[in-house]
């Protein structure tokens, strides 16, 4: 072999090596063995829901026991709100863009209403200078018109 040529002392020193290595290997393995054999009760204890377990709470702590467990239960209420705000966040620039491109077209669609409105007096005064009025020119109410 190869170690046989390097010499003795080299050669000692990759058996020491390849040694521990394989001492590692065998506790490593026999840790594994353990938890196969342990995997039975793991898996048991792991399918046990913990809120069957009751924990040892100080007399004097159980009103904060209480305030915890109500705060716990608004938070738990509130989360899908607080991850749709926080997942909103990364938008709200774009979405601040397209409000302030809305307002804009919002305020240039009322300036033209305006423009009409104004258009649509003006014809409407022109209108009534250049035609005569009805009737000769008097207003009639309904008594003069015979109803």
């Amino acid at each position: 072999m190869v170690w046989v040529l390097l010499g003795s002392g080299v050669m000692l020193g990759c058996l020491l090596s390849t040694a521990r290595r394989l001492e590692d290997l065998q506790v490593f393995a026999s840790h594994l063995q353990e938890l196969l054999r342990e995997q039975s009760s793991l898996r048991q204890r792991l399918m046990k829901p913990f809120c069957q377990t009751n924990l040892p709470i100080e007399a004097h702590l159980h009103r904060y026991v209480v305030e915890l467990i109500r705060m716990v239960l608004d938070f738990m209420e509130n989360l899908e709100g607080h991850m749709n705000t926080v997942r909103t966040l990364p938008s709200l620039a774009d979405n601040v863009a397209k409000l302030n491109s809305g307002l804009a077209q919002l305020l240039a669609q009322v300036s033209e209403v305006e423009q009409l409105s104004q258009q649509v007096l003006q014809w409407k005064d022109l209108h009534r200078s250049a035609a005569p009025p009805p009737h000769g020119g008097q207003f009639r109410s309904r008594g003069d018109i015979g109803l």
